[in-house]
């Protein structure tokens, strides 16, 4: 489920990077053709006069079309870096996802050696409380107490 949202988060990324990418080469060629524009049609009207503020203005339009690239490479270099710590994560959650998995897997199989334990006591308990209730194992007679098995009605003494 988290492998999903990160490489869903990733390619949002890329999706954002892919549009951003392009709405700066669209404004890029829009600031180019209106700057184009703009100077031929002034220089035209205008004449010799004007030339000067709208070569300033051509320069200006450059530096800003150099800045946007300038922003644009920076976007790019931060999101090469995200979609490498969003892989790095991915794998990270992976693996511990992996070692969840097999503590799992170790646990479960304790927790089955110990049912299977306790199986056996109860099944021995059971024969137990079997033997107690036929009457093959009963307290000794008498006042020192202890456990005896009933051997062709004799009493024989268990715990000494």
């Amino acid at each position: 489920m988290l492998v999903g949202k990160v490489e869903q988060r990733a390619k949002q990324s890329e999706q954002v990077y892919t549009q951003a990418t392009q709405a700066l080469a669209s404004a890029e060629q829009n600031l180019k053709s209106t700057g184009q524009n703009i100077e031929h049609g002034s220089v035209s009207i205008i004449g010799s006069a004007v030339k000067k503020p709208v070569d300033e203005f051509g320069q200006d339009l450059k530096n800003i079309r150099s800045e946007m690239r300038k922003a644009s490479n920076e976007l790019e270099q931060r999101l090469t870096e995200v979609a490498q710590t969003l892989k790095r994560y991915t794998w990270v959650s992976v693996g511990t996802l992996i070692l969840a998995m097999v503590l799992s897997v170790g646990l479960i199989a304790y927790a089955s050696m110990q049912a299977h334990e306790e199986v056996k006591n109860a099944k021995w308990i059971g024969s137990f409380n079997t033997a107690v209730a036929i009457g093959k194992l009963t307290p000794c007679p008498g006042d020192e107490g202890g456990l005896c098995a009933v051997v062709d009605k004799k009493y024989v003494r268990l715990d000494k």
